[in-house]
């Protein structure tokens, strides 16, 4: 619609110049400047018209371009295929008996509840003992996927070789030392921003 007011505006703007132009160049005396305001009234008009359409279209635009921004923003994050079938084959490779391994998540996150599922999932395929919790209720400003070691727990061997499994499988995620955390877990966050 603001390319059809655009056009039209553009056209009538254009003839009433043409017109003017045309009386311009047949009168004379007074007559002749009359046409000449006639003519720079119509350019003025469909210079006007041309901008304030232009004007529209970008709004229009940047409007799109911020639609597209709040949906991948709200959209729920997924594990490619092929991250997730890495991330088993890392993690049934990594030596140990009983492997355990708790996902917590924020009470009352949605979408991160259901991002934590997917990693629990995993695990389970490998063959871990998971477990998924959604009883954190502050996440102190963290986004995204934690893992998370307390740095004087005594944790098994095979913790260390998560954080890389994780990595390298190509999940988003970082491993870092959390002195009020479990002795180790993945923390589901808020999305990243």
């Amino acid at each position: 619609m603001d390319r059809v007011l655009l056009a039209f505006g553009a056209a009538v703007g254009l003839v009433i110049l043409a017109l003017g132009v045309w009386l311009a160049w047949n009168e004379q005396g007074a007559k002749r400047y009359g046409a000449i305001a006639v003519a720079v009234l119509g350019f003025f008009g469909s210079a006007a018209s041309v901008w304030s359409g232009i004007r529209s279209i970008n709004d229009s635009v940047a409007s799109a371009k911020e639609i597209a921004r709040l949906q991948a923003a709200t959209a729920p994050r997924m594990i490619a295929e092929d991250a997730a079938a890495n991330l088993e084959a890392a993690l049934k490779a990594i030596p140990g008996e009983h492997k355990v391994m708790q996902i917590m998540t924020l009470s009352g996150d949605v979408e991160g509840t259901s991002y934590g599922r997917k990693i629990e999932a995993i695990f389970k395929r490998a063959g871990w003992d998971t477990h998924l919790g959604s009883n954190l209720s502050v996440d102190g400003g963290a986004h995204g996927c934690v893992f998370g070691i307390h740095p004087l727990a005594d944790v098994p061997a095979y913790v260390n070789e998560v954080g890389n499994a994780l990595h390298t499988s190509g999940i988003s995620s970082k491993t870092v030392s959390m002195t009020w955390a479990m002795p180790f877990a993945i923390y589901v966050f808020s999305k990243d921003e």
